[in-house]
């Protein structure tokens, strides 16, 4: 459904000239499904190997060998979790991305009558204008 300047205006708590909300979708808190996929994982019997960014991926006898710049692993599978910065660790994938800009801010912590003015209701905001 359509906002007009108002409605827009008031929900973001900041002007807008107006937008759309689309009532079938939502947002996650990227940080919260990080830790939870990471304890689903680990929980199946995963090890993950933190900081030890990847260089090179090959198939081996039983599985795969994953290389860092300070050793490698071995494992009878390999969950390819990366981000835009993907490099060219596997052939393709690098194609199938696509870069965005993400801009976040953090404040001190808002005062009760202040934040009950931002984002009314929760919303995942997006704006197009450069």
């Amino acid at each position: 459904s359509s906002l007009d300047r108002d409605e827009a205006t008031a929900r973001i708590g900041s002007p807008y000239l107006g937008g759309w909300m689309v009532h079938n979708s939502g947002h996650i808190n990227p940080f919260a499904m990080t830790i939870g996929l990471a304890a689903a994982l680990e929980h199946e019997g995963a090890t993950i190997h933190e900081n030890s960014r990847a260089t090179r991926i090959e198939k081996v006898e039983g599985g795969w060998r994953v290389f860092t710049a300070s050793g490698s692993v071995t494992a009878p599978e390999v969950v390819l979790a990366t981000n835009a910065l993907t490099g060219d660790i596997w052939p393709g994938l690098k194609k199938t991305l696509v870069p965005l800009k993400v801009f976040q801010a953090a404040t001190n912590p808002l005062p009760e009558d202040v934040r009950a003015k931002i984002l009314v209701g929760n919303p995942a905001v997006s704006d197009m204008r450069n």
